[in-house]
């Protein structure tokens, strides 16, 4: 029998400024994966950014955030089409309509936050 680890969260604090630039970086990031349509990546950063925000007391505006959200699944959501057809064309059906599942719900965020922006 193997014997699990327990996972810990990490307890390192770190300083204000290190903290800052932690935001700053992922907040970056955030904005380059939502350029790419790289939805995990995106989804990822934004949590670091939220979380440690928290941690100095930064808050950041809602409406930001969720234009950040709203490009990333909109350019995800081409991302995986492409990929959709690419995947057709191979013959590998079962992988396009496992994407094609991801595809709804990338659609179906997006509507989402159009309608919390307007």
């Amino acid at each position: 029998m193997l014997l699990r680890r327990k996972k810990t969260k990490s307890t390192v604090d770190l300083s204000v400024e290190d903290s800052l630039e932690l935001v700053r970086s992922n907040m970056q990031y955030a904005e380059q994966c939502a350029s790419e349509g790289n939805v995990s990546g995106m989804e990822m950063a934004l949590e670091v950014v939220l979380e440690q925000g928290r941690k100095i007391g930064h808050t950041f505006p809602e409406r930001r955030i969720s234009e950040i959200k709203l490009m990333g699944y909109e350019r995800g959501v081409a991302v995986l089409e492409s990929r959709i057809q690419n995947l057709e064309a191979e013959g590998k059906s079962i992988e396009a309509q496992r994407l094609q599942m991801l595809l709804e719900t990338y659609n179906n965020e997006a509507e989402l936050l159009r309608h919390a922006l307007h």
